[in-house]
């Protein structure tokens, strides 16, 4: 089942006409992982210099510890480690929880310097820091992100 099949109202009003521009589904050794929504405004193509969100609907659990870090790992993979690495980390305590099956989580990127972030519809914090829109979404959007093909399918090449 794809994001938009049963999207609930989600609090996208940072982005003007926020549209659903792409979707697709994350699997890991055949599994289903999770349901992955990119909008940005009218539903155009992604664009990383313009406001855009992605919505993750979990299909398995995951710790907030293992978001965290996951996150973090994927920071240092993409960038290699860089000097603001630990003061992303440290901000990024407070914005992730523990998702299960079902759990939304959406990011999104109404600035070049700020991203703020939802669970379950519910924002968990704003994420301010600098070139955060770009360099957060290019976890599921880089065309070197851990699922190039989906990222590609996501940003319509």
């Amino acid at each position: 089942m794809s994001v938009a099949d049963d999207i609930a109202p989600l609090p996208l009003t940072q982005i003007e006409d926020a549209q659903i521009s792409a979707q697709d589904t994350v699997t890991w050794l055949g599994f289903r992982v999770f349901d992955i929504a990119v909008f940005t405004p009218n539903g155009a193509r992604y664009d990383p210099t313009e406001p855009a969100a992605i919505e993750l609907k979990y299909a398995r659990r995951f710790s907030k510890k293992s978001l965290t870090t996951a996150t973090m790992e994927e920071f240092d993979r993409l960038e290699g480690t860089q000097t603001d690495h630990p003061q992303i980390a440290r901000k990024l305590q407070t914005c992730f929880a523990d998702v299960g099956p079902g759990d939304r989580f959406l990011a999104i990127g109404s600035a070049r310097d700020r991203v703020s972030l939802f669970r379950n519809n519910r924002q968990t914090c704003r994420l301010t820091h600098p070139n955060i829109r770009a360099r957060f979404l290019d976890i599921w959007l880089s065309l070197d992100s851990r699922f190039p093909a989906v990222s590609r399918r996501l940003r319509g090449l």
